[in-house]
């Protein structure tokens, strides 16, 4: 038996079709080998043929190569896939690329058309992997959004979290500042009553140190050698003239000079009051 035939027949989805049938279809598959990560079919692209995974895996892509790509599907062996370029000869619509070394069969356009229009079995089974190929396109792409916009919720959760936790911490930063400032104002205050009362103190001090200044003025202090003359007892000032002791010191300190006697003078002066 054609291995191609033995693979065919083994797949359910050919399960209905007759032998003669199928061998039309293993007669227009050609066999290929495709190296882990490369592309079977490129989105945009035109596609000549369609092809059925004999052997390997591959995943299909929207917008392969971007930040944005979006998983459609994953397809192992029996797959068939890449119809619909071929039916309504617009680009391929997704990507195909190979997770690991991977062999194919392909059908080409012509010969897509002519066992589809030629065989009303065949044709019905190419249907129903269409069909499969866009309910599981669609629950995949479905989860896809679902998993980006649970993705978008968390992302929105946090943004409204942070911005919470902002608007928070500028509360509480203006609260600070609110109380800092107070609190400056209230030191400024007591600065400003301290600054006055040290005004005051310094203008008392002023007047202290005037009053004290004008009193030292005043005071006359003695000092050095003092000529007295031993007979009358008159004192030479520092310009070479004789005076009255008592007239000395009223120049020449605050003190002033009482006239009185020394009980030896007095006794010697007037000794005839004491001999009685």
């Amino acid at each position: 038996m054609d291995p191609i035939f033995a693979f065919l027949r083994g797949l359910d989805l050919f399960s209905p079709v007759a032998d003669d049938d199928l061998a039309a279809v293993a007669e227009a598959c050609t066999p290929a080998e495709v190296a882990a990560g490369q592309v079977l079919c490129h989105e945009g692209q035109p596609g000549s043929q369609i092809y059925i995974l004999r052997e390997g895996q591959v995943k299909v892509w929207k917008d392969h190569g971007t930040a944005d790509r979006i998983f459609l599907a994953e397809y192992g062996p029996g797959k068939v896939f890449g119809e619909l370029a071929l039916i309504d000869n617009l680009p391929r619509s997704a990507t195909v690329v190979c997770d690991v070394h991977t062999r194919v069969l392909e059908v080409a356009q012509t010969d897509f058309v002519r066992l589809i229009t030629g065989h009303p079995c065949v044709c019905y089974c190419f249907m129903k992997s269409i069909a499969a190929m866009i309910r599981t396109t669609t629950a995949n792409y479905a989860a896809g959004l679902k998993e980006r916009q649970r993705a978008l919720e968390d992302s929105n959760q946090r943004l409204r979290q942070e911005i919470e936790a902002k608007t928070r911490a500028e509360s509480e930063l203006k609260t600070y500042q609110n109380h800092l400032t107070e609190l400056v104002e209230q030191r400024t205050r007591e600065l400003a009553h301290v600054n006055t009362l040290l005004r005051g103190e310094i203008e008392k001090r002023k007047v202290t140190e005037k009053e004290l200044r004008d009193a030292l003025a005043k005071v006359k202090v003695l000092g050095g050698l003092l000529p007295v003359c031993t007979v009358c007892h008159k004192v030479r000032d520092d310009d070479g003239y004789w005076g009255g002791i008592d007239a000395f010191f009223r120049k020449h300190s605050q003190a002033d000079v009482q006239a009185s006697i020394c009980p030896a003078c007095s006794k010697a002066k007037y000794s005839k009051f004491y001999e009685k």
